[in-house]
């Protein structure tokens, strides 16, 4: 076997404002999100922004706290042009966290 770190998958679901279902798969080592999967009831555009997001999430160290996970999210979506309907960066954020411990 290899000297790699160990990739590990954990998932969270949670419903937030508006009833609305949020839920993540999220790949990690423990120290550093390596992917994430984001689905559930939510509109957001432009439509490939979701691919955006997930794909930028990549590399974000779990070390952060949720306030900063969410200011990071906030800024992918800002300088991306992405606008979610249904969940918020901090919501987001919450989620991803569950979704690694």
């Amino acid at each position: 076997m290899g000297h790699g770190v160990e990739v590990r998958t954990g998932t969270a679901a949670r419903k937030v404002r508006g009833g609305k279902l949020l839920r993540v798969r999220a790949d990690h080592d423990g120290n550093t999100l390596v992917g994430v999967a984001i689905t559930g009831d939510f509109f957001l555009y432009p439509e490939e922004g979701l691919s955006v997001l997930e794909k930028m999430l990549a590399g974000a160290p779990l070390h952060e706290g949720d306030e900063q996970m969410a200011a990071r999210i906030e800024t992918i979506m800002t300088g991306s042009g992405i606008v979610s309907l249904g969940f918020g960066p901090s919501d987001l954020a919450t989620v991803i966290r569950e979704a690694c411990r």
